[in-house]
């Protein structure tokens, strides 16, 4: 990824020009104070600085021009970017999450360089900086007004600038913002509680051993809040009201789907992740995975989006291979095999999957060396299976 600190502005002589107040005429001269007076002009473009093949990750390249009178032959300046939330009639800070552009977590580009004349004008457009759009949170989700500015203040002086110009752009923040993050996280975990009671009652009944699974996640969730009491109390009557709608008729694949969509819509993919493991160990509470429960973990992942690698790193995790009990389930089910291979890419995965776990047949835990030999075997047949398949 390219860096953010921009390196025009140490070479911030290029495209500039002098102009000598003593020798230039009165016409001149007043158009020269009245460009200084104007001060700088900012314009963008967008860019994604992502590396080929992976997520976009957008930014804005922050240009600006006009004149700057310094007053002294090479004065030492600094160039000061911030951004502001000015949606409304209430101004916020951007928060930002790169520590080098960042001061008391807001946004806060710096750079250091020279004015080497009394005045320099800069004609054409110049490269100030590049702002990591994707790193940057403001105060709520959605449609946005921010408010760019850039100043070019004395070297050690916060408040008097040369010059400054300000930018004000529409940003459509994808991400809950940090005001909305309390009333967030509280129905976010509200929804994850009410998931993995549906989940619960996919095999027709909630445990105790499940229920003391949901409750125990309640417990750690909101232990890091002030307001955790609170938390809880409203967790644990999410418990209570999920199991009356399910009492009272409300199908769990109704309540699971409808729970799916807030993730997804809400935009949380850790949320998402979160949910689902918890799912996966409600699952596995009872030491057996009954195959409604089984087809119930496949429609969650496939509803949340969970990528397959992900879902089979939970399932290692928290799901046993022993307590797939159903036998008619096949064998490669039970491995967490992608759907819809050909013989050869069955082959490859199953290869893979046999090192991984044969590296666990030493561990130290006795449960995991157990559960590592029992999928080898499970995995071996497997194998012997596809090379008749690939013989034929």
């Amino acid at each position: 990824m390219e860096s953010f600190i921009c390196p025009a502005i140490i070479v911030f002589l290029i495209g500039c020009y002098i102009w000598d107040a003593f020798t230039g005429g009165s016409d001149e001269s007043e158009a020269y104070q009245q460009l200084i007076g104007k001060g700088l002009t900012l314009t963008s473009s967008m860019r994604d600085y992502s590396d080929p093949g992976e997520e976009p990750l957008l930014g804005l390249e922050l240009f600006a021009e006009g004149a700057i009178e310094a007053g002294s032959e090479n004065r030492p300046v600094d160039w000061v970017v911030t951004i502001r939330d000015v949606e409304g009639e209430d101004e916020h800070a951007i928060l930002c999450a790169i520590p080098d552009i960042s001061e008391d977590d807001c946004y806060f580009f710096t750079a250091e360089t020279e004015l080497p004349y009394e005045v320099t004008i800069i004609e054409e457009p110049m490269l100030v900086t590049s702002i990591p759009l994707f790193a940057l949170t403001g105060p709520k989700k959605g449609e946005r007004t921010w408010e760019i500015n850039a100043f070019i203040l004395p070297r050690g002086n916060r408040t008097d600038p040369l010059s400054f110009g300000t930018l004000r752009i529409s940003h459509s923040q994808t991400c809950v913002g940090y005001t909305e993050y309390a009333a967030h996280s509280r129905q976010q975990d509200q929804n994850i509680t009410a998931l993995a009671v549906s989940m619960a009652a996919t095999d027709g009944s909630v445990s105790k051993r499940e229920m003391a699974i949901i409750k125990s996640f309640c417990a750690q969730r909101v232990a890091s809040y002030e307001d955790g009491a609170e938390r809880k109390s409203a967790l644990l009557e999410t418990m209570s009201v999920t199991l009356t709608k399910l009492q009272q008729g409300t199908t769990t694949k109704t309540l699971i789907v409808d729970y799916c969509r807030e993730f997804r819509e809400s935009g949380d993919a850790e949320c998402c992740i979160d949910a689902y493991r918890l799912c996966a160990q409600v699952a596995a509470a009872d030491d057996v995975i009954e195959r409604r429960e089984g087809n119930a973990l496949r429609f969650i992942a496939e509803q949340l989006n969970i990528d397959e690698a992900l879902v089979n790193e939970i399932h290692d995790v928290n799901i046993k291979i022993h307590m797939y009990d159903d036998a008619n389930t096949p064998s490669v089910n039970r491995l967490g095999m992608p759907i819809g291979l050909t013989l050869a890419d069955q082959k490859k995965w199953l290869t893979q999957e046999y090192r991984k776990w044969r590296k666990r047949q030493g561990s130290s835990n006795p449960q995991t060396a157990d559960d590592a030999s029992e999928r080898c075997q499970l995995i071996s047949d497997c194998l012997v299976d596809v090379d008749k398949q690939l013989e034929q």
